[in-house]
């Protein structure tokens, strides 16, 4: 399992595409992949960070739609933009 599947499916969604639309300044700024082997409970999120608002907004990818969630709060750290080529095989883990 690639990680690259997931940046297809979230930038395909109408839900990011209208997020990008509001939010062009918002860039990668973290994933979060939680590998289940036992239960095969799997977590995949994608976080943009918004520089306007000091806010993260993460896209979770598990489901068959794309979910959006939004930070309540930002604290004082900026993190840095991730280039999006990233090249991880997930199953090599295991």
């Amino acid at each position: 399992m690639k990680i690259q599947p997931y940046f297809e499916k979230l930038n395909t969604s109408s839900i990011f595409q209208k997020f990008k639309e509001k939010n062009p300044k918002a860039y990668l700024a973290a994933g979060f992949f939680v590998i289940d082997f036992e239960t095969n409970k799997n977590i995949h999120q994608i976080d943009y960070y918004n520089p306007d608002t000091s806010k993260i907004t993460t896209f979770i990818l598990d489901g068959a739609e794309v979910e959006e969630k939004e930070s309540e709060s930002a604290n004082n750290l900026i993190p840095r933009q991730i280039n999006q080529k990233i090249n991880i095989d997930l199953d090599i883990l295991k």
